[in-house]
């Protein structure tokens, strides 16, 4: 008469009566139970579209960033959930990041970066492992801080023919004479690549 939907109603019990034609009419009676079987008609749900986490960028490989979840109202294989990457977030992230196929762990494989990625923007895939398999996906964020793991590199320019980094100056030079042309860099950021002149 209508759709059967397992997961409103799995169960139905009904008490059949049925009358003959006879006068006066005889009837008899019989119980019907009916067992509504789950189809994998739902997907995967996660408890959130979009994770965010922040991170520094020496956190060590091995380390569980986030822990995604998803649900999936279907019962036995229809309902069991594993996870994992995007093909393009694997193919872009996969050497700094991965998904444990069925606790969800967003973990730390290799190297973080800020100078490179200060944030990683990552498709985590979930799927039931039914027939005909149902997937769903959510985004997860993360944020990179800085550390202070680059040196500041110099490069000295005195205009000299040689490239030299050694300039040669008279003794009788005038104050102001021009002697070299100093630069200082530091990818790091904030106070992280931020240069203190140093005499010696």
């Amino acid at each position: 008469m209508k759709r059967l939907d397992r997961e409103t109603q799995d169960l139905f019990r009904f008490h059949l009566v049925a009358y003959d034609g006879g006068s006066p009419p005889r009837s008899g009676s019989a119980d019907l139970t009916i067992v509504v079987l789950d189809a994998n008609d739902n997907s995967p749900v996660f408890d959130q579209t979009t994770y965010e986490v922040t991170i520094p960028e020496d956190v060590a490989p091995g380390t569980t960033v986030i822990r995604v979840r998803a649900e999936d109202l279907d019962i036995g294989q229809n309902g069991f959930i594993h996870y994992f990457l995007s093909p393009g977030t694997q193919a872009q992230h996969g050497h700094s990041f991965s998904v444990g196929n069925y606790s969800g762990d967003v973990i730390v494989v290799g190297e973080v970066d800020y100078e490179t990625y200060p944030s990683y923007t990552l498709v985590v895939n979930a799927v039931d492992l039914g027939p005909n398999p149902v997937s769903s996906e959510t985004v997860v964020v993360v944020r990179v801080e800085d550390v202070n793991d680059n040196p500041p590199s110099i490069v000295i320019n005195t205009l000299s023919a040689s490239r030299s980094t050694a300039a040669a100056v008279s003794e009788d030079a005038p104050v102001g004479t021009f002697l070299a042309h100093v630069v200082v860099s530091d990818p790091d950021s904030g106070h992280n690549g931020k240069s203190i002149r140093v005499q010696r």
